[in-house]
């Protein structure tokens, strides 16, 4: 049967990764037409900018963490020792740390970090006095908060993502 949804069945746990990357390069595009056509860089709307990173770059976090999941060339068996060989307490360990830093989770985290930083400390030491752009730091987390759900979606529609 034919449905709507039959071009989206070749896409298994172990493209995933390349499915985040095209999200996050439509993400990239995006915000290299509007600087292109109208400009982002010194105007009113340079917040679209730390909304569409927000958004895009948990993507490109997934993408690279997953890019070796079995059956590429870059699967972490391939890179690493095999950890089959330490301490089952130490192997253990090491499966938890891998798990956590492939978990979209610490992609969300990470950007948080990367943008709360920028624009709580970093975007100040240029400043004569201490001034947040609300309307940066409101778009950096409607960014984060629209990367979480389109995660979930995708989620709930490809197992394994």
């Amino acid at each position: 049967m034919n449905t709507d949804t039959d071009h989206i069945h070749h896409i298994t746990p172990s493209n995933h990764w390349a499915l985040s990357l095209a999200v996050f390069m439509l993400i990239a595009i995006t915000v290299l037409a509007v600087e292109a056509t109208t400009g982002l860089i010194g105007t009113d709307h340079y917040y679209l900018a730390h909304g569409l990173f927000g958004l895009g770059f948990p993507f490109l976090w997934h993408a690279i963490t997953h890019a070796g999941e079995p059956g590429q060339p870059l699967h972490e068996d391939v890179l690493r020792p095999q950890w089959r060989y330490l301490h089952p307490g130490l192997a253990a360990g090491l499966d938890r740390m891998m798990a956590f830093i492939k978990d979209f989770r610490t992609a969300l985290m990470v950007t948080a970090i990367w943008h709360f930083g920028n624009e709580l400390w970093e975007d100040q030491l240029t400043r004569s006095a201490y001034r947040v752009d609300m309307d940066h730091l409101i778009a950096g987390v409607v960014g984060m908060a629209l990367a979480w759900w389109l995660y979930r979606a995708l989620a709930a529609r490809l197992p394994g993502f």
